[in-house]
């Protein structure tokens, strides 16, 4: 059911252009961002693999840098702010209003990374590097009980310790021009 729910979500993403004039169009294994002229790999595609070699094992794409990373946030996430110190907003922390949707919105675009049937939550996560070169993850949690959690680019958690290593519930952000 709650992938019948992505893919309802995902259907209308097709057909609501996003802030201004940008527009994400779906290619199947990736998404096609029409103001910032890039495609995003599906995070789907790259589960598993270390972030220091997933460029290697995915010609034509390469790592999507900070700037980036912090466009298409801004373009999928409308109204967002960290409802926690640590960088990221909670749902039952007092999420903002489009939370829920927007979460929906994420998953039909990067896809799902992983689950976790103990808490009964959907996963899209995804590696970056930030500002400081700093592995981060950005991506949101979406439980069956109708709780989110947001990754947002304020994460102040620091992923380093995996950059040669992988994670079976994580992708990363790989786009092309």
């Amino acid at each position: 059911m709650r992938r019948l729910i992505h893919a309802v979500a995902y259907s209308f993403l097709l057909l609501v252009p996003f802030s201004g004039t940008a527009a994400l169009i779906d290619n199947g294994t990736y998404t096609t961002d029409t103001e910032a002229k890039l495609d995003w790999l599906d995070l789907s595609a790259t589960i598993g693999q270390a972030y220091s070699s997933v460029e290697l094992s995915n010609a034509g794409w390469r790592y999507a840098t900070n700037a980036e990373i912090e466009n298409i946030f801004g373009v999928l996430f409308d109204g967002y702010y960290n409802t926690n110190a640590g960088g990221y907003s909670s749902s039952d922390e007092g999420s903002y209003t489009d939370q829920g949707a927007d979460v929906d919105n994420f998953i039909a675009v990067f896809g799902v990374t992983g689950s976790v049937s103990t808490a009964d939550a959907d996963l899209s996560w995804g590696w970056y590097e930030d500002e400081s070169s700093i592995l981060r993850i950005l991506g949101v949690t979406d439980f069956l009980s109708g709780s989110t959690l947001v990754y947002g680019p304020d994460n102040t958690a620091d992923y380093d310790g995996f950059r040669d290593s992988g994670n079976a519930r994580v992708g990363a952000f790989m786009v092309r021009e």
